[in-house]
């Protein structure tokens, strides 16, 4: 079972990171102000 999770959630890092990957740090900063 922790394994099966730890798949799922390295898979969906591997697909975020790329996707988006300074992305989420720009973003995250708080470009909204």
């Amino acid at each position: 079972r922790d394994g099966y999770v730890q798949l799922v959630y390295k898979h969906a890092v591997s697909t975020i990171q790329p996707a988006t990957p300074l992305d989420l740090s720009g973003d995250w900063e708080g470009e909204e102000d």
